[in-house]
């Protein structure tokens, strides 16, 4: 579970010789003077898991948010279902598939 951390980092590219690159060389003899690219995001406070679930994705922090947002552009796809407990039941349903 990422809350309750004062930031949240996420890999975005690397330098390697000056340059910024987004996959690591096909060599692993290269990876060594690989230096990871970090986008950093405020952390956030723990929460109520069951709360949250049962409220939807509007009552996740905003920071939660930003971040979930982030990885989905990043991907290019959207973030189905986001589990915010360790329950079955904790999961919230951010967009369904099924439906247009």
């Amino acid at each position: 579970m990422l809350a309750g951390l004062d930031e949240v980092k996420a890999g975005d590219a690397y330098e390697l010789d000056g340059e910024t690159v987004e996959t690591v060389p096909a060599t692993t003899e290269r990876w060594a003077a690989c230096e990871p690219v970090f986008e950093t995001f405020d952390g956030w406070d723990e929460f109520d898991s069951a709360t949250v679930a049962a409220e939807g994705y509007d009552a996740l922090p905003a920071e939660a948010r930003a971040y979930v947002e982030y990885v989905e552009d990043e991907l290019g796809v959207p973030a189905y279902a986001l589990g915010v407990g360790p329950g079955r039941e904790e999961t919230v349903v951010r967009t369904n598939p099924f439906e247009e």
